[in-house]
């Protein structure tokens, strides 16, 4: 659901068609890190010092992508202020 709230924010702006370019490709990366986060947590990618790394990797891909994101302007959903920082909703 985030994922088309993003790409439909960036499609419905009022950016240059590079900077929607730009959108869509950080509404991607955002939501990778998310699923990375989200397979993470659910103990799907080993345990260790290797999956704390990968843990703090995807939840800086979200952060960076977010900074980069609302750089362009644009808002964010409700919520995606944690999602860096935050357990993946897990159902």
């Amino acid at each position: 659901m985030d994922y088309g709230w993003l790409r439909a924010a960036g499609e419905v702006s009022d950016l240059s068609a590079d900077d929607k370019i730009k959108a869509h490709d950080l509404a991607d990366r955002i939501i990778i890190g998310r699923m990375r986060s989200w397979y993470l947590e659910e103990g799907l990618g080993g345990t260790g010092k290797d999956h704390d790394a990968a843990l703090k990797s995807a939840k800086n891909l979200v952060q960076d992508g977010l900074r980069d994101w609302q750089a362009l302007g644009l808002p964010i959903p409700e919520g995606a202020d944690k999602w860096h920082s935050g357990t993946e909703i897990h159902s």
